[in-house]
């Protein structure tokens, strides 16, 4: 059962109690384990967009794409060597397609096509809720998608209808006047009466030493929690954190 629980990370009530090295997981297990990877399945499928699938298709003419390479690795730095291997990527189909490919590769910075995928996806999403079709983009579109953020207090909402926006051109499409003056005016309203900033209370030095000795911690879990103030103290990523030199030897 060690084994099962390390390794597939699942358990039900019965399992946990059990403590055979190589036994078979439980009809629960199972069950759990299959709903996890149709769920897995799933997410993997939404993370899918309109936004990457312009700009990195799943598939896409291999053939061409090494072609392209072996081109490219072949061709010298010399002007003569480089125009005719331009004339060839541009006389061939295939060649052409694989060139198109790498540049739509670098439209957007890698933490821009993050966040746009994300904002795309939350579009499309609410748009097939509602029963309408994502692509092209009109001013109904425009105006439903922003009052859901108005309303929510979206603060990146003008962040949303860039990402809406572009991926609506990048797909071909194009605003109309109406759809346009509809854009120009919901980025005028998310802008406008959103309140205060939302805050939360700050984590003291009174919090931190009632959770260290109102809690029985072990000195692992106290130094991970040190770990954790400072981390949050000096903005530090989670895996900048855990490199820190000699906090492993406190422990």
């Amino acid at each position: 059962m060690v084994k099962h629980v390390l390794k597939m990370h699942w358990k039900c009530q019965g399992c946990a109690q059990l403590n055979i090295k190589y036994a078979s997981p439980c009809k629960q297990c199972k069950a759990d384990k299959t709903a996890f990877q149709a769920q897995r399945v799933k997410n993997q499928s939404d993370k899918d967009n309109a936004f990457k699938r312009v700009l990195k298709p799943r598939t896409g003419n291999l053939d061409g794409e090494v072609q392209l390479r072996q081109l490219v690795s072949s061709t010298s730095r010399s002007y003569k060597d480089r125009n005719m291997a331009a004339l060839r990527i541009a006389a061939d189909p295939n060649l052409a397609a694989a060139a198109e490919k790498e540049l739509k590769k670098d439209f957007f910075a890698d933490k821009t096509v993050e966040a746009y995928s994300a904002e795309v996806k939350f579009y499309e999403e609410k748009m097939k809720a509602g029963g309408l079709s994502p692509w092209p983009l009109n001013d109904k579109k425009v105006t439903k998608l922003v009052s859901i953020l108005k309303v929510l207090s979206y603060r990146g909402a003008k962040g949303y209808l860039g990402a809406v926006s572009t991926t609506n051109q990048l797909l071909g499409y194009e605003l109309d006047d109406v759809g346009k003056f509809a854009m120009r005016m919901a980025r005028a309203s998310v802008g406008r009466n959103l309140g205060p900033d939302f805050t939360v209370d700050p984590i003291t030095l009174n919090l931190l030493n009632k959770v260290v000795t109102q809690s029985p911690l072990s000195a692992y879990r106290v130094l991970v929690l040190r770990l954790c103030v400072v981390g949050m103290f000096f903005c530090l990523r989670p895996g900048r954190l855990v490199v820190i030199k000699g906090w492993r030897t406190h422990y």
